[in-house]
């Protein structure tokens, strides 16, 4: 991938041009470097000029043309500004060119970061039709029927889930093939985040068996797949048969798998909601990747609205233990530990860890300094 040429270029071409525009008053001229030369920014090049007598200086008032080199991962960039009359303009390009490259390099990271998950996804489907033949073969008679409606029968993740999920969840009038329709391409814009789903598990929990037996019958895997598959229903604004649809999804799952995710929350990947009962995540919640959360958990309210927000943002990489609320339009740090039982109204900076201490009473641990 080409990066940052031509930035780069821009802000060395916005030196130059800053460099050669004549000073007020002053005439720029072309005369070749060296002893005579005189500069654009007025007086003889202090950098050409030999030291000693004959050297002329900056004019009074005005400073030296500064130079500065900053390193970057890749390349160096010099800035260059004449005092008060070019220290300002170039500030403010060279902030924004910092900026642009800030963000360049965090949208490659999260596009490595996608393919990675989207290329984990192809691998870990068949990974699970293999471990379903060797069950179904293991105890054809009673597993057979079940693996092969649940898992050899379809082609990918997305449309496995779509009909594990409308398995469950269908009935009273909703029919199951239907559903299973619906939520197939709702899904499988979430491939990726299902996979990490998956192997967060596995990779978490001793307790997990391998991937077939988390896809069947793990129901912290079951209610964030019907949540993926509500909010992207409920993403879509201008049909009201989808937002019905997703709010009939999330009171359904949350009766079969005792979670109840609002399908305007938003979720990140790679999260494992352990033992999975009780968990109650508001609308406004914002979940980050890669966090393990135990069961009675709630994502709730106070009352207060900040910034047009009623619910908590819980970082990447947290730890929500059993029984603890975090409430309120608040912010939870990436890395953060929040214990059993513990009740958190406060901001709370990354990998900072909070205990309960008794009723209503915690105990926050800053993070330690490495």
């Amino acid at each position: 991938m080409r990066r940052h040429t031509a930035l780069v270029a821009a802000l060395l071409n916005a030196v130059c041009a800053l460099q050669a525009t004549p000073s007020r008053g002053r005439r720029a001229t072309s005369s070749p470097r060296g002893r005579h030369a005189t500069s654009a920014l007025g007086g003889r090049d202090r950098m050409s000029s030999p030291r000693g007598r004959h050297a002329t200086s900056a004019p009074r008032g005005r400073r030296a043309l500064s130079m500065q080199a900053v390193a970057t991962d890749d390349f160096t960039l010099t800035k260059a500004f004449d005092g008060a009359e070019y220290s300002k303009r170039f500030e403010d390009l060279y902030e924004e060119g910092l900026a642009t490259l800030a963000r360049r390099e965090a949208t490659e990271r999260r596009l490595d970061s996608f393919f990675a998950q989207r290329d984990a996804a192809a691998s870990l489907w068949p990974t699970i039709q293999k471990q379903a033949a060797a069950a179904a073969a293991s105890l054809p008679g009673v597993l057979a029927p079940l693996l092969q409606r649940s898992v050899t029968a379809h082609a990918s993740l997305p449309e496995a889930a779509a009909a594990l999920l409308a398995s469950r969840v269908a009935g009273d009038g909703l029919s199951a093939s239907a559903l299973a329709d619906a939520l197939v391409p709702r899904l499988k814009g979430a491939e990726a985040a299902l996979a990490r789903d998956l192997l967060a598990v596995v990779e978490t929990d001793p307790a997990a068996p391998d991937l077939l037996g988390v896809f069947l019958n793990f129901k912290g895997f079951h209610a964030l797949a019907a949540h993926r598959a509500a909010s992207a229903l409920w993403a879509e604004e201008d049909d009201v048969g989808a937002k019905q649809l997703a709010l009939l999804l999330q009171g359904r799952a949350s009766a079969a798998f005792g979670v109840d995710i609002h399908p305007g929350a938003t979720i990140g990947a790679g999260i494992f909601i352990d033992h999975a009962s009780g968990v109650v995540i508001g609308e406004q919640a914002a979940v980050g990747d890669d966090c393990y959360i135990l069961h009675g958990v709630t994502l709730g309210a106070t009352g207060k609205v900040k910034h047009g927000r009623r619910h908590p943002h819980v970082g990447s990489g947290c730890t929500i233990g059993s029984g603890a609320s975090v409430l309120g339009p608040i912010s939870i740090g990436d890395g953060c530990t929040v214990g059993a039982n513990a009740v958190v109204t406060k901001d709370l900076e990354a990998g900072a860890t909070v205990i309960e201490t008794g009723f209503m009473s915690n105990r926050v641990l800053k993070p330690r300094k490495r």
